[in-house]
């Protein structure tokens, strides 16, 4: 566990799924606005998000991070064992970092994700990879000023309506 006197990361509980989807899904209105299309945002379902939480929570090969400020649950990340083709099992993957937009460029994600580093290295993965939007130019500046780096690899995510197009960020650890 990671404490500082105003932020503390622990691993979560299945009672923290709730607030974890909240945030998801806030999350998501907040950061897409303008990338991704309005009414998908709008039909976002925070009770079909905290079903995934709950199913996911438990497995003890992937590790679900939430960090807290005064006992609220403001931020939470996931990592696990890297889904991509090209990755064996030296690479995890975060596949997402979230935090409630009040809490947003406190610092608190890059403690988050510091946190996450050392944790990947403990396991031990010798890399870490995300994705990201690629035009989500806000959250690639984050990722590079925490080490990460565009490998320039590119996918797309269909979604109803619309296709989401993804760049692969690295970091070697």
């Amino acid at each position: 566990m990671e404490s500082t006197p105003k932020f503390t990361i622990r691993l979560a509980m299945l009672d923290d799924a709730e607030r974890i989807a909240e945030i998801h899904v806030e999350s998501w209105k907040a950061a897409y606005r303008g990338i991704i299309p309005q009414d998908y945002l709008d039909s976002l379902d925070q009770e079909k998000r905290r079903r995934v939480w709950e199913e996911m929570i438990p497995k003890t090969e992937e590790f679900l991070f939430v960090g807290e400020s005064e006992g609220q649950i403001n931020g939470f990340a996931h990592l696990k064992l890297s889904r991509d083709e090209d990755a064996d099992e030296s690479t995890g993957e975060v596949t997402s970092i979230y935090f409630d937009p009040t809490s947003w460029r406190k610092g608190l994600g890059s403690r988050m994700m510091n946190h996450l580093i050392r944790h990947a290295r403990s396991i031990p993965f010798q890399q870490l990879t995300l994705w990201v939007l690629t035009n989500n130019v806000s959250a690639r500046r984050f990722y590079e000023t925490v080490g990460f780096f565009s490998d320039e690899e590119i996918k797309l995510v269909e979604r109803p309506g619309f296709i989401m197009e993804e760049v692969r960020y690295r970091l070697e650890l």
